[in-house]
């Protein structure tokens, strides 16, 4: 299934792979010093300055998806981000939920001599891991970053593996070479699990004449696996959703930010938004996005008839950012109220986020549904 959303909705589509903690981990394998704007915060828009620009591919032109080989990497790329977001429970029917977020950047063109020297790094990989659980009553986050060199961080083609350190996502797997396996750590905790397609991919841009970046998702998948910690095993099962893009991908650096919606619901539908907005408020916010039905078919939700509306907000103790964490959903046939699962799921990482486990109650097609998903809010940050 191939569909080409709205060259802003794509943007959406990188989700939590934040761009901007790429230019911090480029200029640390270079030993550069990062510039820094008022308030000490990372002016990003320097850092963008001094990235190389020249000799990678844009793509362009009509192409055909290509899995499993289009999980892996596509190093004429500049920039490269996978996203992998579960919502699971285990026996005792509590709910977890577990992202992982890899992002390549480009340190050189795909051109350039290579160095013989086994410390020489063509990429850099950022990632991050969060983890939350009903009984925690809030979510745990650890951020990396890492050289493409030394066995560090990488993509392995014959291995069928993208990791950094031991944080990984192996694709490829199975009978049918369609399973996904992630493989992730965060303190005394580990989780480990394999993702088995029950849709086929949502293809974005398959034309060609939209923006210069290419991707898919595997909007349902279904998540077997363990958690590990300190009290022992627990199986873990429910559904995850895949987000891969390549190319010149939009970054949350520049004066427009965006709010995005994925969710699980019980009919057997996915749906997809995303709200982009002018970072400082300015400016009439516009929603838009997809679904896709149980079925595997997609609609696109048009944004003249799709409203993604926050309804209520939070601010954590000691935290001067507030954070829409309720909200409305209306579009065509589909009316939801989406709730956080706890509303400390914000992360101090490179750039700022609130990214986190959701519940949505509603109608749908004019019968009650409910479901589960991610939400992802950016620009939010004070300044």
């Amino acid at each position: 299934m191939h569909y080409r959303p709205h060259r802003l909705l794509v943007a959406g589509i990188l989700g939590l792979a934040i761009g901007a903690s790429l230019y911090a981990a480029w200029h640390a394998a270079h030993g550069a010093r990062t510039p820094r704007g008022a308030g000490d915060r990372v002016d990003w828009a320097a850092v963008l300055g001094d990235m190389p620009d020249q000799g990678f591919v844009r793509p362009s032109g009509p192409w055909r998806l290509d899995l499993p080989g289009d999980h892996g990497t596509h190093p004429g790329s500049r920039t490269e981000s996978w996203l992998v977001t579960a919502h699971l429970r285990n026996d005792g029917g509590e709910r977890i939920g577990v992202q992982l977020a890899v992002l390549r950047a480009a340190l050189v063109a795909p051109d350039a001599p290579k160095r013989a020297s086994a410390w020489a790094a063509r990429d850099v990989y950022r990632a991050h891991v969060t983890l939350v659980s009903e009984a925690r009553g809030r979510a745990a986050g650890e951020e990396r970053f890492s050289r493409a060199a030394l066995g560090l961080a990488g993509h392995d083609a014959a291995q069928r593996r993208i990791w950094l350190e031991d944080w990984s996502i192996r694709y490829g797997e199975g009978e049918r070479g369609e399973q996904l396996r992630i493989e992730a750590g965060l303190g005394d905790t580990a989780v480990e699990l394999v993702l088995t397609p029950t849709k086929a991919a949502v293809a974005s841009n398959t034309d060609g004449n939209g923006a210069p970046f290419r991707g898919f998702a595997l909007t349902r998948l279904v998540a077997e696996g363990t958690v590990r910690g300190p009290d022992g095993h627990q199986p873990v099962s429910g559904f995850a959703w895949l987000d891969h893009l390549w190319g010149e991908i939009p970054l949350p650096v520049g004066p427009v930010v965006w709010d995005r919606l994925q969710l699980h619901l019980d009919d057997g539908s996915d749906v997809s938004l995303v709200r982009t907005r002018r970072r400082g408020g300015s400016g009439a916010p516009s929603a838009g996005g997809y679904r896709v039905d149980a079925g595997g078919g997609v609609e696109r939700l048009e944004s003249a008839s799709t409203v993604l509306e926050p309804i209520g907000t939070w601010r954590g103790a000691g935290r001067d950012t507030l954070y829409p964490l309720h909200w409305q959903v209306r579009a065509p046939a589909l009316e939801l109220r989406i709730a956080p699962l706890v509303e400390e799921q914000s992360h101090d990482f490179s750039a700022t986020i609130w990214s986190g486990l959701v519940t949505a109650q509603g109608h749908a097609r004019g019968r009650r549904v409910s479901g589960a998903g991610y939400l992802e809010l950016t620009g939010y940050e004070s300044r």
